[in-house]
């Protein structure tokens, strides 16, 4: 994995196709919430909207693309914002178990940017798998409730 890459695994009882699907679900109640036209996610949907970077305080304009729509394997969407990109991706696997390998790749237009992102990388890191291990588990707690 690169430097500028976060990742966080996430084990699961529930199956890949149920963590998939509800997944698939949830991102679409945002694209929708962004977009009210949006019917069905697949691969080019693209939504605009302002967010917050790990660098910046304040807002700023983005475009999110779904790039990956593999059923029950990938789900992938990159963010261009003004300052690069955010790249994210859920991979699924089952084996005895079902493991969702979840990643964030930041890259940015400038080196100072690129910099100060690894200097913050390391603290942002603890947030991010807090972060992340209870987005999964929300995941899986709505598997249980279908």
């Amino acid at each position: 994995m690169r430097i500028d890459t976060l990742s966080y695994k996430y084990r699961s009882r529930q199956s890949a196709a149920a963590m998939y699907q509800s997944l698939i679900s949830e991102q679409q109640k945002f694209f929708q919430s962004k977009d009210p036209e949006i019917t069905q996610l697949q691969e080019g949907t693209v939504i605009h909207y302002e967010i917050f970077t790990k660098t910046e305080r304040l807002p700023v304009p983005a475009t999110l693309t779904i790039t990956k729509l593999r059923p029950n394997e990938c789900f992938q969407m990159q963010t261009e914002h003004t300052k690069g990109i955010i790249l994210q991706t859920y991979h699924f696997s089952q084996e005895t178990k079902t493991e969702v390998l979840y990643s964030e790749r930041n890259t940015f237009d400038e080196m100072r940017d690129q910099f100060g992102f690894l200097f913050i990388g390391f603290f942002y890191k603890i947030l991010y798998n807090h972060g992340i291990k209870k987005r999964m588990r929300y995941i899986e707690q709505l598997c249980q409730e279908t």
